[in-house]
């Protein structure tokens, strides 16, 4: 029979071919949707945990986390610091330190963008100020569980956020004097 394949029409031998072409099609698009859709959420899984302030974005680099790098360690104990202060029934402190950490996080990424002794020695000012950041909310936490000396502690906790400001201002003021972050030294 002319226009068949041992005794199978070609027609239907081309529709079952293209069939199965199509079927392997569908799943393999099935397969990328999935993988794109999973790394997605992945993805914002791991942006929701670098986030100092909920629904501010970090300025961080996803890489951070998990890594073993000082900046990266710096900015997990920020966050922690961070969900620490957020735990507490005290939002005006907790808003006032997170804005704190969120310039704090600035620096830290700006410190990681310099080589050699400039990044030491920004590295080094960054730690002292997530340190602070640390004991601040701490202080908050002891706060709210310590109520017979709030006023004190609320006035300390002020004194506190106001030097880290400060701290803040002269890192800044640090930056503006430097010769521009990320270049190095010339020769």
């Amino acid at each position: 029979m002319p226009g068949s394949y041992r005794g199978v029409p070609v027609g239907l031998v081309l529709t079952i071919i293209l069939i199965f072409l199509l079927l392997m099609l569908l799943i393999g698009l099935a397969a990328v949707g999935t993988t794109v859709f999973g790394a997605r959420k992945v993805k914002r899984h791991y942006q929701g945990k670098q986030e100092l302030v909920p629904g501010h974005k970090s300025v961080a680099p996803i890489k951070w986390n998990g890594s073993p790098k000082r900046e990266a360690l710096q900015h997990r104990r920020l966050v922690n610091a961070m969900t620490l202060a957020r735990s507490v029934h005290s939002p005006t402190e907790a808003d006032a330190l997170g804005k704190q950490a969120i310039m704090i996080e600035h620096e830290l990424v700006r410190a990681a963008l310099l080589r050699g002794p400039a990044r030491k020695q920004a590295l080094d000012t960054t730690e002292s100020l997530v340190s602070s950041v640390e004991e601040l909310s701490r202080g908050v936490y002891e706060r709210n569980n310590a109520t017979p000396e709030i006023r004190n502690e609320l006035t300390d906790l002020r004194d506190r956020l106001h030097a880290l400001a400060e701290a803040h201002r002269e890192l800044d003021q640090h930056d503006v004097g430097s010769r521009g972050f990320g270049q190095q030294e010339p020769g």
